[in-house]
């Protein structure tokens, strides 16, 4: 049964991917059977920590796609608050948080050993991790993670990518415009022209400048010191060569980092979620009553299922808006120059156009004494 069980998920699993941009890779689909782990002992913090030492090796490749668990910036955090941090590649000096408790990841309650005292039931010192709901915390930290990933991008397609006080807005206007408007600087103080651009444009990038500034989880700025040239290679550093990298700003790159965190962060919870709705000793209900256990569960995997659904409908918007943006910008920018062209035009043609009237009636008429 459990197996059929099993069989089940892995196509829902599968399915959800398939029917959405996030395609799950054949090659990756061999993981599975080794996440099938033996001598449970039945608690959440095991559940976690086996799970981390056995998906911290993994890696497989679709379609030139890498997808590298030691690379996962949410593996990297699930696992380092259940004492496996050896296991993952990504610098902590590039996350601004990376324990539980920075997210608000924590239950705290009472535990009646000898005496009343209190316990955080979502940090494995104290507890077995059981009481902590994990459906309910574990967006707690994927959401942010997505955020930076999405607001570290769309300051790049402003290019954008300097977070210096001494950096004015109009030298990243002007660097913009020289990359999309390659014969003038926007932002010129020595000319006439486009000053309204200027203007607008320079919002824009004073609001892209804060996104960066205003990380949550990943620290720009260190991350931005290792100046890794990446190359065809970039997939050894998944981070840095999608966020950061100047040199071809691979479109590519940044959509495999993403797919790389969601897919990491969907097969724990299918794991996960699977061991919970098939085995009662997991839930922490001071009852002797199995079904009241398994109902229990089984709510957590239905917020569970919930939580996904909201989180695949929410990257693909993400990824949908950021191409309308890099298709669309520079073109909205030259719009605002045009309008601004045609404007001064009307003004100066204002000043020439009467005398030019006046001289056209003159001629057609210069046989007429008066």
């Amino acid at each position: 049964m459990k197996g059929i069980v099993k069989i089940v998920l892995w196509i829902w699993l599968i399915s959800l991917f398939a029917g959405s941009v996030f395609a799950v890779m054949p090659s990756c689909e061999t993981m599975v059977d080794s996440l099938v782990l033996p001598n449970k002992q039945l608690t959440v913090e095991w559940l976690t920590q086996n799970f981390c030492k056995q998906i911290s090796t993994k890696s497989c490749m679709h379609d030139w796609d890498p997808f590298d668990a030691s690379q996962s910036v949410f593996l990297t955090i699930l696992c380092d608050n259940v004492w496996r941090w050896d296991d993952f590649v990504i610098n902590r000096d590039m996350l601004l948080k990376t324990w539980f408790t920075q997210f608000w990841v924590f239950d705290y309650g009472f535990w009646e050993d000898e005496e009343w005292s209190t316990i955080n039931f979502c940090d494995y010192t104290q507890t077995d991790l059981n009481g902590c709901d994990l459906s309910k915390y574990l967006p707690k930290i994927f959401d942010p993670i997505m955020n930076d990933y999405f607001n570290i991008k769309q300051a790049d397609l402003y290019w954008v990518d300097d977070i210096e006080d001494s950096t004015t807005s109009e030298e990243l206007v002007n660097k913009f415009s020289k990359k999309n408007f390659v014969w003038l600087e926007l932002c010129d103080p020595d000319s006439d022209y486009y000053g309204e651009a200027c203007k607008y444009t320079k919002n824009y990038m004073k609001s892209a400048k804060n996104l960066l500034k205003k990380t949550k989880v990943i620290d720009f700025e260190e991350l931005k010191k290792q100046e890794i040239e990446c190359g065809d290679s970039w997939t050894w550093n998944i981070l840095y060569c999608a966020l950061v990298w100047d040199d071809i700003r691979p479109e590519n790159s940044f959509v495999g980092a993403i797919y790389n965190e969601y897919l990491w962060y969907r097969l724990f919870i299918s794991y996960y979620t699977y061991e919970l709705a098939n085995d009662h000793r997991y839930s922490d209900l001071n009852t002797n009553d199995t079904r009241k256990k398994i109902d229990s569960n089984m709510d957590k995997v239905y917020s569970f299922q919930e939580q996904i659904f909201r989180s695949r409908q929410a990257v693909s918007l993400a990824l949908r808006s950021l191409s309308e943006i890099s298709s669309s910008f520079s073109l909205h920018i030259w719009f605002i120059m045009y309008q601004e062209d045609a404007q001064m035009f009307m003004k100066k043609i204002a000043k020439i156009y009467p005398p030019i009237m006046t001289l056209y009636d003159k001629l057609r008429n210069v046989q007429k004494a008066e």
